[in-house]
């Protein structure tokens, strides 16, 4: 990597003649690195945007590989980027090609024609060698000139290997330290079972993940990204698979996959990969395969069908349904067609539940639940559940109707009380429930408890896997049962967790693991068994700051403040160092009107965790109600700097009410420009974008300038700014396999007023689909405008 001083005089020469021809011909010089006087690879750097697409020419200079000269041509297309590497100096070949008959035929309007980089090879000089990189980053030959050179001969791929393979074993002999203890158990366990690094460069290029090892003609590789992600690829001469893992978050989580990956690294070829697979979903509950769409997928083991057979007892359980329901207030009415009972309960809320014995195989009974008009739930208006009373759907053969009837005997209280969500969670702890959308059968999501500051417990395998497990004399333990607890609640089945939790505490009535889950498990089904086992998880000091939390949480959503907070100050009272239970006591202070503990609790937060926008925010909230505006004022601006995205919550946030018009306010959570200062939009922008409901780029936000404005659009999120005299639109699609991003160029001034209106009449439609539908119109109105999809 160069510096300007360490380039010799011909290579000064070539840098200054790639930059002169190719900005005189259009393209735009990017070199801030070199600018800056940072050495790198990247000598000279340039850049052309044109209609649906953008393209980069690099002046390379660098010690690695065969070709140590080179320009790297790329170009970002609608379906992905192409690069084109280009030996001028004949390194490969030994003729050397003219660079200013290269970069004519570069700037060219041949080479920018129809399919570009086809085009440009085609304008290049035919005995100028040019290379692209396969997929393991070495050189592909892509012309004739290049083909008979030596830079991709099997020699020359053969010194390459052999030279990686050198560099790998230097670095092997290497003890890494990682931020990471799951990588660090990778790194450690399978280098001891022949494992090798993956080079840096490889990393970087996404083709391989940390540690790999080949097996003929395959290769297989594992690692962590950002100390989160787990991931396993596999490649062949047939292509490669990629899978992710999640959930591992211990080095105990990880020992497993160790096992799997050592036992399989002499079995694996392309063929029996899906035994592979197999066995990780015997081990791990959540495995997803990258999909062609880019996207994640989840992956299973062959689910068991429902049975289908009519079961007996039909009429029996018929009048079971009529008498236990109907005693407890419930009506009769005509059933849907087929079915033998249809019964409804009107309660004093306004709402009503109809319960349908659907005998139709698998034989179910569906609850269907209309509340008052306007109103919701947890689960959007008027839900539908499918209960599986029969346990049909899991081949249990349990007959679980008296329990259910149980639960909806309870309904009319349950609704009065408490809403929707503690009937579907109690029903939930009796049998499956199944959430009917659209004649779509789905399931329940709930959250996995959260641990602050306690060990989570080890990663559960599937819940298949432990059905067996428990099954045996060593698996039928405390540890055996609350391992398959934690596995049902990662499957969504709360019944058989509970169900687990208990069979772990008759094994072991001090499992304190087993109390804290089992309580969060009943939630709001079960206040006083709730209560029960929170408390004794306590007693056994296990996970004490999350049961209380947790408990305390479950008193506010049943309609309970006055415990909550006596909970939480019992909390606090009993880990004055738990930063969470201060946080969270300042917040229900707030919401209950009193100021001055929100505050008191607030700043014992802050002084556990210095800096935290909750705890900021929540006491500027504090302050301002209590009428110290300048307080609160310094919180709110703390907060922000903080982080940025906390001004657009407490722009909107009604306990800021009384500062809503101050001055010192507005400049902080709106920070327009009151003039064209520096670097901000002009006023003429802002008139037009501001009232279309744009606002300040938190991340654009400093010095008092605002230099570009975003909207959330339905695809995602627009942003229109201004950079070094060019006006831009990007639209940032909301997720991963949502499409590519669309990137909008145009002049400033009158240019940039006309695209901010044509902005605005497409913001609420815009998305990957029809961007090149809007770069066209934008084009009709302004000839200079260029676009493409992808990366800038």
């Amino acid at each position: 990597m160069p510096s300007a001083d360490e380039l010799t005089p011909a290579q000064a020469s070539r840098r200054a003649t790639v930059l002169d021809l190719l900005t005189s011909a259009g393209w735009t010089p990017d070199n801030a690195l070199w600018d800056a006087g940072i050495s790198t690879d990247f000598v000279a750097g340039v850049q052309l945007r044109g209609a649906g697409t953008a393209q980069r020419c690099d002046y390379m200079i660098t010690e690695k590989g065969d070709l140590t000269e080179y320009l790297n041509v790329r170009w970002n297309l609608p379906d992905g980027e192409t690069q084109l590497i280009i030996d001028f100096l004949g390194q490969s070949s030994g003729s050397e090609t003219d660079l200013g008959t290269v970069l004519a035929a570069l700037a060219s309007e041949r080479a920018q024609e129809g399919d570009r980089p086809a085009a440009t090879v085609a304008a290049l000089p035919p005995d100028c060698p040019l290379f692209t990189l396969d997929e393991y980053g070495r050189l592909a030959p892509v012309n004739e000139a290049a083909a008979a050179g030596t830079a991709t001969s099997p020699a020359a791929n053969a010194e390459i290997d052999e030279a990686d393979a050198d560099e790998d074993d230097e670095d092997d002999e290497v003890e890494y330290t990682y931020g990471d203890e799951v990588q660090s158990l990778l790194d450690r366990e399978l280098r001891a079972a022949g494992w090798r690094r993956t080079p840096n460069d490889m990393l970087l290029m996404g083709l391989r993940e940390s540690f790999y090892v080949q097996r003929g003609s395959v290769t297989l590789s594992a690692g962590r990204w950002n100390g989160e992600e787990t991931s396993i690829r596999l490649e062949g001469p047939e292509g490669e698979a990629r899978l992710r893992l999640d959930g591992l978050a211990a080095p105990q989580d990880a020992h497993r996959l160790v096992a799997l990956l050592i036992r399989w690294q002499e079995l694996i070829t392309e063929d029996n990969w899906q035994d592979f697979v197999n066995d990780l979903l015997a081990a791990y509950p959540h495995v997803y395969t990258e999909g062609d769409d880019g996207d994640w997928h989840r992956l299973a083991l062959p689910a068991a069908e429902p049975v289908r057979e009519p079961q007996p007892g039909v009429e029996d359980r018929t009048r079971l349904i009529r008498e236990t329901l109907g005693g407890a207030g419930w009506t009769q009415q005509e059933p849907p067609g087929g079915s033998p009972l249809c019964m409804i309960l009107r309660t004093s809320s306004g709402a009503s539940l109809t319960c349908i014995h659907s005998v139709e195989p698998p034989e179910i009974l569906l609850l269907d639940v209309q509340l008052p008009e306007g109103t919701g739930s947890d689960f959007g208006g008027n839900p539908m559940f499918a209960l599986d009373m029969m346990d049909l759907w899991s081949g249990g053969g349990r007959d679980r109707l008296e329990d259910v009837l149980g639960v909806l005997t309870t309904a009319e209280h349950a609704f009065d009380a408490r809403g929707l969500t503690p009937l579907v969670q109690a029903l939930q702890l009796r049998c499956r429930v199944l959430w009917v959308r659209d004649g779509v059968l789905g399931t329940i999501v709930r959250a996995q408890p959260e641990f602050g500051g306690e060990p989570a417990p080890p990663l559960p395998r599937p819940l298949r896997e432990m059905d067996r497990v428990v099954a045996t004399p060593e698996g039928d333990t405390a540890e055996g049962w609350c391992e398959r607890g934690h596995a049902a609640l990662g499957e969504h089945r709360p019944d058989l967790a509970l169900e687990s939790f208990d069979a772990a505490l008759d094994r072991d009535p001090d499992h304190a693991c087993a109390h804290y889950h089992r309580a969060w498990t009943i939630g709001t089904a079960d206040l006083e068994e709730t209560h029960r086992s929170f408390y004794r998880s306590v007693e056994l000091d296990f996970a004490v700051g999350p049961s209380l939390l947790h408990y305390a949480q479950l008193m506010r959503l049943c309609g309970y403040p006055e415990q909550e907070t006596i909970t939480l100050r019992h909390a606090v009272e009993r880990l004055p160092e738990y930063a969470p239970g201060w946080y969270t006591l300042s917040l229900t202070a707030v919401k209950a009107g009193r100021y001055d503990e929100c505050v008191t609790a607030a700043t014992r937060a802050l002084e556990l965790m210095p800096r935290d926008a909750r705890a900021l925010h929540c006491r500027a909230c504090g302050y301002a109600l209590r009428g110290d505006s300048a307080e609160a004022l310094a919180d709110v601006a703390a907060a922000i700097e903080t982080d940025p995205s906390f001004r657009t919550e407490m722009r909107d946030d009604p306990d800021f009410g009384a500062l809503r018009d101050d001055p010192r306010f507005v400049a902080l959570v709106d920070p327009w420009p009151a003039s064209d200062a520096e670097g901000s939009l002009p006023s003429e922008l802002v008139e037009v974008l501001r009232p279309a409901g744009w606002r300040p780029d938190d991340r654009s936000v400093s010095g008092g300038r605002v230099s570009s404005v975003e909207y959330p659009c339905p695809a995602g999120r627009l942003i229109f700014g201004l950079s070094a005299g060019t006006c831009y639109v990007n639209l940032r699609p909301s997720g991963r396999g949502e499409g590519a991003e669309g990137w909008l160029y145009a002049g400033a001034g009158d240019d940039a007023r006309v695209l901010a209106g044509l902005l605005t009449g497409w913001q609420d439609r815009l998305d990957g689909d029809n961007f090149p539908e809007f770069a066209k119109e934008v084009g009709a109105h302004l000839a200079e405008s260029t676009w493409h999809l992808g990366h800038p």
